[in-house]
């Protein structure tokens, strides 16, 4: 029997056959933990996909079990909130295996494809940058200042 593909295949064969280009953009870090992990670009993003409707689209994908967890995760990532402000779209897909037919025995694999939106961030403006230029500045004035205060007194 030949082996099943895991569920970033199974995204990257889905997402090609509805006619978009792809590329699997998260990699393998064989330094991290004690037996290696994977590494999301920008800390979400499995695969990038360009599709002629929708432009440029990052998705993440999981099990049916790892659905809310993935989400969650989306959600409190500032890089995915970025891409989403400039004009990105995110796609969570979520792979189950259901009947193919009522009271039948065969089951195949079908993705839940959820769609993250700015509106889903929980911040109280999603549309306002999470820092400006200009008190990033100002936060590295400050410490600036800080550390040099603590140097003359030490």
């Amino acid at each position: 029997m030949a082996k099943e593909l895991n569920y970033t295949q199974k995204t990257l064969r889905e997402n090609r056959l509805r006619g978009r280009i792809c590329g699997i953009v998260e990699k393998w870090n064989q330094y991290v933990g004690p037996h290696g992990a994977r590494i999301d670009l920008f800390g979400f993003i499995d695969i990038i996909a360009l599709d002629p409707d929708t432009g440029i689209v990052a998705v993440q994908s999981t099990g049916q079990s790892g659905h809310s967890t993935h989400k969650k995760k989306l959600l409190e990532n500032d890089n995915a909130l970025e891409w989403l402000k400039c004009n990105g779209t995110i796609e969570l897909w979520s792979w189950r295996k259901l009947l193919v037919n009522r009271g039948g025995k065969q089951k195949r694999w079908y993705p839940r494809i959820e769609e993250i939106t700015l509106d889903m961030f929980g911040r109280i403006d999603a549309t306002t940058p999470l820092i400006t230029p200009q008190q990033a500045q100002e936060q590295k004035t400050k410490k600036g200042q800080r550390n040099e205060h603590k140097g003359k007194n030490h």
